[in-house]
């Protein structure tokens, strides 16, 4: 049954190829069709290759990766094809945490159920991305091999810092985050010890500093400060479609636009909240709602500010005086294409025509400014 679902999915959808391809398959067993040697025929990889990438991606075990990449390669296998194995296993793995009950292949079963017990459903859709890229860039690489490893080193260092093979196991993670912003707090208030030596009300010097970038909390600026965090990626269009609500005693309220409530996740939170602790001196707790936000988002602010530039644009060209005078004299036009595309070619070829009837007016009033000479010399003739 395996060998069958390995010719299928090479067949790739086609009945004709399948054929031809069971056929190979009888030739090349002797008359029997088994996985063993389907595999070797079609240059597939083992399971255990796939199983041990799996564990290794659980364990955060860099060295284990690059083993099981050195054992595919040593059976000759194609890197691209081991890295859309791992998507296939990942795909049937997130399928198995989402839906228990859900049918996955017998090939994988034993493994998957080991995994999905020690990895979070996060994590394995962060693996499922990277791989779904490193499809693409392992093209782009010097070669496959080194295309397929750095895709699984990726993968292990984009996994959150905090989280640990046995912090994910026994969710001590969370706990321990409370301690840091105690410390830092603690910190924070023994800064102003100096001021309040100064100053006659320590209160109010003490209360002051917990906000250390007090122009934060003003909506108009929020788009400023997201600009200034250094962010990339989907972190960065995560904050971008945030909205400021408030930020007291070091708690930063943000409303996430409902429409891009895709974007939140535990991970890109936490790199949200780590650019936005070093952005303002200290521990931040982030927390950020889905909803409708009451003021104009940092990305609704750009798509906005290009419309005004491009309508500011448009006018410029209107008003001008050679481009008025063209369109008096000639019949010209102005084909403006939407904005981020190039005029399409019905457009240039307009242009072009308009070009050759300019052209035929000038020739036209050159062959009556020549007729006129020639009968001027007739007459004087006569």
């Amino acid at each position: 049954m395996a060998s069958l679902k390995l010719l299928a999915r090479s067949a790739d959808g086609s009945l004709r190829d399948a054929l031809s391809l069971l056929d190979q398959a009888i030739a090349f067993g002797g008359g029997k069709v088994s996985e063993v040697e389907v595999r070797e025929m079609l240059g597939s990889i083992d399971n255990s290759v796939i199983a041990s990438i799996l564990e290794a991606l659980v364990q955060a075990d860099a060295h284990g990766l690059l083993a099981a990449v050195a054992d595919a390669s040593d059976h000759n296998a194609d890197p691209e094809g081991v890295l859309n194995e791992l998507l296939l296993a990942l795909h049937r793995l997130a399928l198995l945490q989402a839906a228990p009950e859900a049918e996955i292949d017998a090939d994988h079963a034993d493994v998957l159920h080991n995994v999905a017990s020690r990895v979070t459903p996060e994590d394995v859709q962060l693996f499922y991305q990277i791989g779904l890229h490193g499809r693409r860039d392992i093209a782009l690489a010097p070669d496959a091999r080194s295309g397929l490893e750095m895709t699984l080193l990726r993968m292990l260092a984009f996994q959150p810092a905090a989280q640990t093979t046995g912090t994910r196991a026994t969710g001590s993670a969370p706990a321990a985050r409370p301690a840091a912003p105690q410390t830092a707090g603690a910190r924070a208030v023994a800064q102003p010890a100096p001021v309040i030596e100064t100053q006659p009300r320590p209160p109010v010097a003490v209360v002051s500093m917990p906000s250390p970038a007090p122009a934060a909390t003003n909506g108009d600026s929020w788009s400023e400060t997201v600009t200034r965090l250094g962010l990339s990626g989907l972190a960065r269009e995560l904050a971008n479609h945030c909205t400021l609500d408030s930020y007291e005693d070091g708690v930063l309220r943000l409303t996430l636009d409902q429409t891009s409530a895709h974007l939140l996740n535990k991970e890109r939170e936490a790199v949200f909240r780590q650019a936005l602790a070093k952005h303002y001196g200290g521990p931040v707790d982030l927390r950020i709602a889905p909803g409708s936000p009451q003021s104009e988002t940092p990305a609704r602010e750009r798509l906005r500010t290009q419309a005004e530039r491009q309508q500011a644009a448009v006018e410029v060209i209107m008003t001008d005086p050679n481009v008025q005078a063209l369109q008096e004299n000639f019949s010209a036009r102005l084909m403006p294409a939407p904005s981020g595309r190039r005029p399409d070619p019905v457009t240039r070829q307009q242009v072009m025509n308009d070009e050759r009837r300019i052209g035929k007016h000038h020739e036209a009033g050159a062959g009556h400014a020549g007729e006129s000479a020639q009968g001027s010399g007739r007459v004087g003739a006569h």
